[in-house]
């Protein structure tokens, strides 16, 4: 049981969410409104729920350092969770009180990404705040190394919108995997160009049954590029390797299609999103 009072008790806006009784403490966003960075966590852990304050603890300890390294000041950046408290037990993703305490928090999320200015970047970190941002909830395959780094596009019906670039949640990292630090920090320095310079995507191309001199060709020109840059012959964290012969894994059900760039609206709402990402999930887009 908590020792200690939270700084903030609920609002009563909370009274008809599942976590309104067993959830513990309430933290608003921190940070300045208008800011072009937002991070996104999943939910309040004990030492936040104490502080009123999101990523205080030691998962906000990890996050500090991830933004000192990507050589981002932590308060000039927006800060809030897809739920705004400790739910018993840190126990969310599974429980019975999961989808309602998300769905009832969608009231304080939605302000926090309706303040992101036109252009600003909104980082998720972790899946629950993955799925929450990008109105990916139930959609089946959707996994934080399939889109991590990659930029995604949400545009609003007045015609602003903001970038998204996702990346692992910190608690991941304590859990085992510091081995995905530097990857995380080279997300954040991505999300952090992108707020300051824009976004421009790279030409894409999708050819079908390539003539074998075609694909020669694409194979003397990537080998070229990897001999005058060696880092490009190194895999990313969480892409697909192929299995022997070329064949790429697939997962089941998915369908092939060009995901270096496309355009898909999500059935959930109609804001429009333009991805941008290699390796992203073949179930987060609603091709025809």
């Amino acid at each position: 049981m908590p020792s200690q009072n939270p700084r903030y008790g609920k609002p009563t806006t909370c009274e008809p969410c599942s976590l309104y009784g067993p959830g513990f403490g309430y933290a608003p966003p921190s940070g300045p409104l208008g800011a072009r960075l937002t991070f996104i966590g999943e939910a309040l852990g004990y030492e936040e729920a104490i502080a009123g304050e999101p990523f205080y603890g030691s998962a906000g300890g990890v996050l500090s350092r991830i933004l000192r390294r990507a050589g981002i000041n932590r308060p000039d950046v927006r800060i809030a969770n897809v739920i705004s408290c400790r739910p018993p037990h840190d126990y969310l993703v599974g429980a019975p009180w999961e989808e309602h305490a998300i769905s009832c928090c969608r009231q304080y999320l939605d302000p926090v990404l309706a303040s992101v200015p036109n252009n600003g970047v909104v980082v998720p970190l972790g899946a629950t705040a993955l799925g929450s941002v990008l109105n990916l909830r139930g959609v089946p395959g959707v996994q934080v190394k399939e889109f991590h780094g990659t930029v995604s596009r949400i545009d609003r019906p007045d015609g602003t919108g903001y970038w998204v670039v996702p990346t692992f949640h910190p608690s991941f990292l304590q859990r085992g995997k510091m081995s995905l630090l530097q990857i995380v920090t080279e997300d954040l320095r991505l999300a952090d160009r992108i707020a300051q310079h824009g976004f421009t995507r790279s030409p894409h191309q999708l050819v079908v049954d390539p003539a074998v001199e075609w694909f020669a060709a694409w194979v003397r020109d990537h080998l070229a590029r990897v001999a005058a840059d060696p880092d490009l012959a190194a895999p990313q964290a969480g892409s697909r390797r192929t299995r022997p012969g070329g064949r790429a894994r697939r997962r089941r059900g998915a369908r092939a299609h060009d995901a270096r760039a496309h355009d898909h609206t999500c059935d959930d709402h109609g804001d429009q999103h333009h991805n941008e990402c290699p390796g992203a999930s073949p179930h987060a887009c609603s091709l025809p």
